[in-house]
């Protein structure tokens, strides 16, 4: 837009930069035609639709010169970005900024052109322009990704070579057939648009430059992200972390707000390997990420493949030492009333960020936990940390219950309610706010020592659950045994409301029975309306789900569930 060019003109003026500028955007293309210019800035602000066909036909020069296109975009101004990323820009910022800003983005692409110079100096030279860049998203693609990971493991100088991070979006499918292909080709802009801000942004608060780190769209719904070397797996498990918590906040597409959610699969490789192995054994990681729940990550390291008793030694070492030294997190999902609508209470659950593998799956922390023998030592210092935060909560949380994990070990030990009376008692947090989650698939072997146990802290005003009810096989025992207010339905059983009549007789009479014996009823695994409207119609007390929200850390989850339960 005019009104634009005499600030732009003056910004770039003040940082030395050769230019030639061009105002109206008919004769935008035909100018950098005629130019030797690799770097293209589009200022697409208050001119998205004007400027579109001329930012594609910039885009489709700079991919065939090899370049980077930086665009310029209004940071109110819906879907502008992912405009900008499908007309092939590189690099987008959103206004407003000053001449600072815009030159350091313009040094970033014009290093993204200097690394793209080095990478494709190999087999991505033999690759036509338009099997370089994603027609969609703009961004790299499969083919262009494999080619660079070659050349940099040819090179080899670095050790690791190469870190290459693989990534699939939750849900897309669901959405896909719910809203239609228009909806779900936004929101894959809308990811690609976050992955690229937030790379950038991890590279430029580490000391390096945002470019270097290729992103690319793998296809459908699945992404990778490629660190060249120097990187370590605590480095790629860190950005992973950080694209997690990108992705967990809602996206806007079509008018409806979406929650979709990221897994994630890391593999690091150096010289001698292919990069056909090393993508594979990222995407080796990321199946079993798969089989988690939205946010997890898993790594893929040689010492995992080639040596997994020394590695497991490893990891308990390290344990000790992050109980120690408190370098456990606690994270909080929100439980919600289906009679209010509103947040009623929350789970507490912990997180490992290992300082050389990242972000460690809930799974691998219990497992080492429990081959450690410090699985009860870990139970009495997450529940510690969990009533101590939540004695913390600002008063427009004073009502919030929280939820608490026990094993079968814990209750085993003979110290557990003095434990958990030091705690409370230390914290000043209410008894009765707070609740006792039994996992079922620990096996319980003493039920009656259990139950006394429980029946005790119940006495004191605690309330007592079981966790993930239907996945062990004692279910109707711990029904009869426990002293339960409340059971929670395990996400397959809430997946099973959607499958055959058979199916969904068998979970309506788990909830009929519950209520029955006074027995609260959760849902677990909430994560599509869909889910929702049928757990609302299996008469269900409660869910907890993707659906509302992720685990939070505390200062999230106070802004969210404040925000959410003022809008009832």
């Amino acid at each position: 837009m005019p009104r634009y060019a005499r600030d732009l003109r003056a910004q770039l003026d003040a940082n030395a930069v050769t230019y030639e500028l061009v105002v109206r955007a008919d004769a935008a293309a035909a100018t950098f035609a005629r130019t030797k210019a690799r770097v293209a800035l589009i200022d697409l602000r208050g001119a998205l639709a004007t400027a579109s066909i001329a930012a594609h036909e910039i885009g489709a020069q700079v991919a065939e010169r090899r370049g980077a296109m930086l665009a310029l975009v209004g940071r109110g101004e819906a879907g502008a970005t992912a405009a900008a990323l499908a007309a092939g820009a590189t690099h987008v910022l959103a206004s407003p900024f000053g001449a600072a800003e815009l030159a350091d983005a313009l040094r970033l692409a014009a290093r993204a052109v200097d690394r793209l110079d080095e990478a494709l100096a190999g087999r991505v030279s033999m690759l036509p322009a338009d099997a370089r860049r994603d027609a969609l998203t703009g961004l790299a693609t499969a083919d262009h990704a494999l080619a660079w990971v070659a050349t940099l493991l040819a090179d080899g100088t670095e050790s690791p070579a190469a870190v290459v991070m693989r990534i699939a979006v939750g849900r897309f499918g669901q959405i896909n057939s719910a809203y239609g292909a228009i909806v779900a080709d936004t929101l894959l802009q809308a990811v690609a648009e976050r992955l690229v801000r937030h790379v950038a942004e991890d590279e430029i608060a580490e000391g390096g430059d945002a470019g270097a780190r290729l992103v690319s769209r793998m296809g459908g719904a699945e992404f990778a992200v490629v660190m060249p070397g120097p990187v370590t797996l605590a480095d790629a498990g860190r950005l992973a972390s950080r694209i997690v918590a990108a992705c967990e906040a809602p996206f806007a597409a079509g008018g409806r707000v979406v929650y979709l959610g990221v897994r994630v699969g890391i593999a690091s490789g150096g010289a001698g390997d292919g990069a056909d192995a090393l993508f594979r054994r990222a995407a080796a990681a990321l199946s079993r990420a798969r089989a988690g729940a939205p946010g997890e990550i898993e790594i893929n390291t040689d010492i995992l493949d080639t040596d997994p008793l020394a590695h497991r030694a490893a990891l308990e070492a390290d344990l000790r030492r992050a109980i120690a030294d408190g370098g456990l997190d606690v994270h909080f999902q929100p439980q919600v009333s289906l009679d209010t609508g509103k947040i009623a209470g929350v789970e507490a659950l912990v997180r490992w960020t290992h300082p050389e593998f990242g972000a460690l799956p809930v799974e691998t922390l219990l497992d080492v936990a429990a081959a450690s023998e410090y699985g009860t030592r870990l139970g009495v210092h997450i529940r510690a940390r969990a009533i101590a935060e939540a004695a913390k909560w600002p008063a427009a949380l004073a009502d919030l219950k929280l939820a608490v994990n026990v094993t079968a070990g814990d209750l085993a030990a003979p110290d557990f309610n003095r434990d958990l009376d030091a705690a409370l008692n230390e914290s000043g947090f209410e008894r009765s706010r707070l609740t006792l989650e039994i996992t079922e698939s620990d096996l319980i072997e003493n039920l009656d020592a259990a139950g006394t146990t429980l029946a005790a802290a119940q006495a004191s005003g605690i309330r007592i659950a079981l966790d993930d009810f239907g996945t062990g096989y004692s279910s109707l025992s711990y029904l009869k045994s426990l002293p339960l207010d409340c059971l929670k339905l395990d996400k397959r059983l809430t997946r099973d409301l959607a499958g055959n009549a058979r199916d969904r007789i068998i979970v309506r009479g788990i909830v009929d029975m519950a209520r029955a014996l006074g027995i609260r009823v959760t849902a677990e695994g909430v994560e599509t309306e869909t889910d929702l409207d049928r757990v609302k119609a299996a008469l269900c007390d409660c869910y907890q789900g993707y659906l509302c929200a992720p685990a939070l850390d505390s200062a999230a989850l106070a802004a969210f569930t404040i925000d959410w339960n003022s809008r009832l």
